[in-house]
């Protein structure tokens, strides 16, 4: 216990935590951006589906 104890206290342990979250941060931001863009890219493909149906129906 008190092992941890002196790691919790020690900067460069603190300092690579750090840099992990600050990594895990960056890499969740950037999986919202994809899935923004496949959001929009589904959506896209499905606007093009239904004016396909559409204009079929028309003619």
């Amino acid at each position: 216990m008190d092992e941890w104890k002196k790691a919790l206290n020690d900067d460069r342990f603190k300092n690579e935590i750090s840099e992990q979250i600050i990594k895990m941060n960056l890499q969740i931001e950037q999986a919202k951006k994809d899935l923004k863009k496949i959001g929009w890219a589904i959506f896209g493909a499905l606007l093009s589906i239904a004016f396909s149906i559409i204009i079929a129906n028309i003619r």
